[in-house]
């Protein structure tokens, strides 16, 4: 919100977003106090879990994101325990402190650059108990049909490689959200082999804009 506030968008370098980072924890004092009423309200209302999409996040350093942002975090997550998800854009491993993995938090999304399977595979993410989500590249549902098929099956066989407990927890879905033109007969298609992938893509994608609508209202 903060670089929505400063850019109009997350594109670019975010100079004035960077430049301006010494308001962020007047920003946040209060943001959070309206963020926290919007959560409640969701949840008053049946949500079972509401997901925070931090989109720019990977924009900053790990040193920063841990100064500026995971302040705000802690303290929506400890006031709302076991009912928020966390995912994150463009972060990487060094972004994944004790701090961050040992909050409440119902589970954690990964954007596609993440080797996921590895992830799992590894004792990374051993503080975190929840579900972990992703994360299919959206860009790929632009390909050819042979070719999505392939990328598909291809993504699947990593999974497949871990036993049942190290997958335990993963919810299948994409890095981020279906893109904008993305041919809907992509996201519909569902061949024996595919394991369902791109119907729960797209079952999780139709979960994220209803989200987005509840945290615009």
């Amino acid at each position: 919100m903060f670089v929505y506030a400063c850019e109009g968008s997350h594109a670019g370098s975010l100079t004035k977003t960077k430049a301006l980072l010494p308001l962020v924890p007047s920003f946040n004092a209060e943001m959070l106090t309206l963020l926290k009423w919007t959560i409640r309200r969701q949840l008053e209302g049946g949500a079972e879990v509401v997901m925070i999409f931090d989109t720019a996040a990977g924009e900053l350093s790990p040193a920063n994101y841990n100064e500026f942002v995971l302040p705000g975090l802690t303290e929506l997550a400890n006031t709302f325990p076991g009912k928020l998800g966390y995912y994150s854009k463009g972060t990487q491993e060094s972004f994944l402190t004790t701090g961050l993995l040992e909050l409440p938090w119902v589970g954690l999304g990964f954007d596609h650059r993440w080797n996921l399977p590895a992830l799992m595979r590894s004792k990374v993410l051993e503080p975190h108990s929840g579900f972990v989500q992703g994360n299919f590249d959206q860009a790929l549902l632009h390909a050819d049909l042979p070719s999505l098929k392939k990328y598909t099956q291809a993504y699947l066989q990593t999974w497949q490689e871990l036993t049942p407990q190290q997958r335990a927890g993963w919810v299948c879905g994409l890095g981020h959200g279906v893109l904008p033109k993305t041919p809907e007969s992509h996201v519909k298609r569902d061949t024996p082999g595919d394991v369902s992938l791109l119907g729960n893509v797209f079952a999780y994608t139709l979960l994220r804009v209803f989200m987005h609508l509840l945290w615009l209202q």
